[in-house]
């Protein structure tokens, strides 16, 4: 079976927020304010994780991400993980790399290969600023022992007008000699992060401010991946950018979104949530809700305009 909406577009991929409580404080995300996590009652238990996670396998999930807030805060992260690892799914991991190190020999026993790392300044300085925490070696650490030790790594940055012009070059220069991929996302609006258009530094003043200095060659794109990905000349790794407000990427759309306290979304920036956890525990059918979010999806943008009035979680409760 197949996850098809209305714009036969196949959805193979479930990001699955397991907490929505997070150890940084990002600007962009929820911009330095303190946001209510959500009780623990009423998060998702392990063994409805696996349960959900189970269900969309059967109707055709083919890579499932764990995402937060932070996922690697959550107490009983390890118990998810190794129920997860024994599904017969792809498995990767959004996380702001603080605490990485202490689960590097569970994901390797698991087969979780594929990490992604918010990482947004190379300036330790810049970096507290961003994310009103200490920690910037511990990420630094933590992203160069998962690429010694062989796991994909990507590393996700949100620059803006503000902040990045002087360190897009810095971030392109990690990719010269080791195989890591740098991506730059273009800042997107969630409630309680006061977005403003004109902070958004573009996928095309990106590609200006690197092609200055050096020559790059571009990949070609499949229809449901979100990065444009380019690698600079001679340079090992690749960098790519996902350009979410200036050149949005919905026609090839494959994801769905499970939060942590179990409503489904179909869209990033949709505001339908289907409650798949009151479901299960009340013995509901979940394949005809999961069809039935899926059918209701939007063409674009969950059927909003982006801007700073767009009816949503902030990004910190939805998962990224």
């Amino acid at each position: 079976m197949k996850l098809v909406d209305t714009f036969g577009r196949n959805h193979s991929y479930l990001r699955i927020s397991i907490t929505d409580a997070c150890n940084f404080r990002c600007t962009y995300c929820t911009s330095g304010k303190s946001f209510p996590v959500t009780p623990r009652s009423q998060w998702m238990l392990p063994h409805e994780i696996q349960h959900l996670a189970e269900t969309f396998i059967h109707l055709g999930i083919q890579k499932i991400r764990i995402t937060g807030g932070e996922p690697l805060v959550r107490k009983d992260a390890a118990e998810i993980f190794n129920r997860l690892g024994d599904l017969p799914v792809e498995l990767a991991i959004t996380t702001n790399g603080v605490f990485l190190p202490k689960f590097l020999d569970q994901f390797e026993k698991i087969g979780l290969n594929k990490i992604n790392v918010s990482l947004d300044s190379l300036d330790p300085l810049e970096f507290y600023r961003i994310v009103g925490v200490d920690d910037f070696q511990k990420v630094k650490s933590g992203i160069q022992e998962a690429v010694e030790r062989g796991f994909e790594v990507k590393i996700n940055a949100v620059p803006t007008q503000a902040t990045a012009h002087k360190e897009i070059i810095d971030f392109a220069l990690l990719t010269q000699k080791q195989n890591v991929e740098v991506r730059m996302i273009e800042m997107m609006p969630f409630s309680g992060n006061d977005w403003d258009r004109n902070q958004v530094l573009t996928k095309a003043e990106i590609l200006d401010i690197i092609q200055q200095q050096y020559t790059i060659k571009s990949f070609p794109k499949l229809p449901e991946e979100t990065a444009d990905r380019f690698q600079i000349e001679g340079f090992e790794g690749k960098f790519g950018i996902i350009s979410t407000v200036s050149d949005p990427f919905c026609s090839g759309c494959n994801r769905l979104r499970i939060t942590a306290d179990g409503k489904m979304k179909n869209c990033l920036f949709g505001k339908r949530e289907d409650d798949l956890l009151g479901a299960l525990r009340n013995g509901s059918d979940l394949k005809e809700i999961i069809l039935n979010n899926v059918w209701a999806k939007h063409a674009q943008t969950g059927g909003q305009l982006l801007s700073s009035n767009m009816e949503n979680r902030s990004m910190i409760a939805i998962g990224g």
